[in-house]
């Protein structure tokens, strides 16, 4: 009977757990699915060394597998029929895994202070930078195919043309900037009106003959947009940073990996792809090469 209520329990643990990673729940400025991944390694943890201490004359074999089932039942099978809609969330399982593990081994070293504290201590550094950093690094990886952003790739750039404000073809080669940094958009993006103040402060600081900064506005020509409306749309929002222009359904943008939006490009003095993702990443990148943006 035993092995039946700590079963449920660990079932409405893993309820909770998704009610904190719905993103209703604030604790300060974390939500969503980090509040899942921070909660998951904590309370799984306790959970789990509760019962063990609780529990003396139980096998502790069956009392593990019976936890690790209680936090599967439910999201598993989700995961399992719906694997690639549910890739953001993916880390809250082997999240659980380990707080179950690592409480284990909490449990078998309580008497050895020195080993038990250390184990604790990187326990505790890991869950926090998994929940502050390392979730940020899983859902670029997710939208832009790298944890980074860095990429090396050889790309033809006769190829490489968009339309710029007064309706001139202009390769890559034309723009001006050792550097190229291109952020690209589309009307619909509700997120890519959000960076836009950040691509301006950007363009503010930029050493123009170092970087050259542009916005590539992806116009839909079903909805009426064109070449310049790009420039409309920032002009009405006081932005007044370069714009170019592609058509949406120009292959030229799948040629580029340009998959999800907003997305930053940069390339370097040879014309080659050294970068593919965020505006966040890609200021810090920019940073590392040590050229002021």
């Amino acid at each position: 009977m035993k092995y039946v209520y700590v079963f449920f329990a660990s079932v409405v643990l893993s309820v909770i757990n998704c009610f904190l990673g719905s993103g209703y729940i604030y604790i300060g400025s974390l939500h969503g699915f980090k509040l899942s991944i921070l909660s998951a390694l904590i309370l799984y943890l306790v959970f789990t060394f509760i019962v063990l201490k609780k529990s003396k004359q139980s096998n502790i074999s069956w009392l593990l597998l019976v936890i690790l089932l209680g936090c599967l039942i439910l999201d598993l099978p989700v995961h399992i029929l719906d694997f690639k809609n549910t890739l953001m969330s993916l880390l809250d399982l082997p999240c659980r895994w380990l707080a179950i593990i690592v409480a284990y081994f909490c449990y078998r070293w309580q008497n050895y202070m020195i080993r038990l504290f250390s184990l604790v201590i990187l326990y505790l550094i890991f869950a926090f930078w998994l929940t502050f950093e390392g979730f940020d690094l899983w859902v670029h990886k997710l939208n832009f195919g790298t944890f980074t952003g860095k990429v090396i790739e050889d790309v033809a750039e006769n190829d490489i043309v968009f339309t710029n404000e007064l309706g001139e073809k202009k390769s890559i080669d034309q723009l001006h900037g050792e550097y190229i940094v291109l952020d690209f958009w589309f009307t619909g993006c509700r997120i890519c009106f959000d960076t836009m103040p950040n691509f301006q402060k950007l363009y503010n600081l930029s050493n123009s003959n170092k970087v050259g900064l542009f916005s590539v506005c992806c116009y839909n020509e079903k909805q009426g947009e064109d070449y310049l409306t790009g420039r409309k749309v920032l002009s009405e929002r006081g932005y007044d940073y370069p714009v170019l222009s592609i058509n949406i359904k120009d292959p030229l943008l799948q040629n580029l990996g340009v998959s999800a939006m907003p997305m930053v490009l940069i390339f370097n003095s040879e014309r080659k792809l050294i970068f593919r993702g965020s505006l966040e990443y890609a200021e810090d990148f920019m940073k590392d090469f040590k050229c002021k943006i």
